[in-house]
C-alpha cells in the first residue's frame, strides 16, 4: 500500500472512530465501510464497525461480524473485539476478553482508561481492577 492510499486509510478509520464517540453512528458506519473497501481484511476496523452497528441497532450485522471475528484465521485483537461486545450489550464477555488481552500483553490496552467504547464498563469491578492492573 503506497503512502496516500495508507492515509487516506487511516483518515477513514480515524473519521469513524470519531463519529462513533460522537455517536453519530451512521457516518462512523460509512467511515468504516469506506476504509474496508480499501483494505479488506482488517480485523481492527471490523471490530469497530461491529460496535457501530450494534450501537445503530444493526444487531444482525454487528452478530455476523462478531461471528465472523471468532471464527477467522486472522490476529484479532481481544481488547478490540471486547469492544464490539460491549457495543452488543454482553458485558461479561467483554470483560473476559480484556482479561484475555490483558494475559496477552495487547498494546491496545494502553488505551484502556480513555477508550470511550468503554465507558459502559467503567463502573464494574472487573473492570476497575484491570485498570489498576494494566497501571493506569
Amino acid at each position: 500500500m503506497n503512502a496516500s492510499l495508507a492515509s487516506v486509510l487511516a483518515g477513514h478509520i480515524f473519521l469513524g472512530y470519531i463519529f462513533a464517540a460522537k455517536k453519530r453512528y451512521p457516518e462512523a458506519i460509512a467511515e468504516y465501510q469506506k476504509a474496508l473497501s480499501l483494505e479488506k481484511e482488517s480485523t481492527s476496523t471490523e471490530c469497530y464497525l461491529g460496535y457501530a452497528y450494534a450501537m445503530s441497532g444493526k444487531h444482525s450485522e454487528a452478530l455476523a461480524l462478531l461471528q465472523k471475528l471468532k471464527t477467522t484465521k486472522e490476529y484479532v485483537s481481544p481488547a478490540e473485539l471486547a469492544i464490539l461486545c460491549v457495543g452488543l450489550g454482553n458485558k461479561e464477555e467483554a470483560l473476559d476478553l480484556l482479561g484475555k488481552a490483558y494475559e496477552a500483553h495487547d498494546l491496545q490496552l494502553r488505551h484502556l482508561n480513555v477508550e470511550p467504547h468503554n465507558d459502559s464498563l467503567r463502573a464494574e469491578p472487573r473492570f476497575q481492577d484491570l485498570v489498576r492492573r494494566v497501571g493506569l
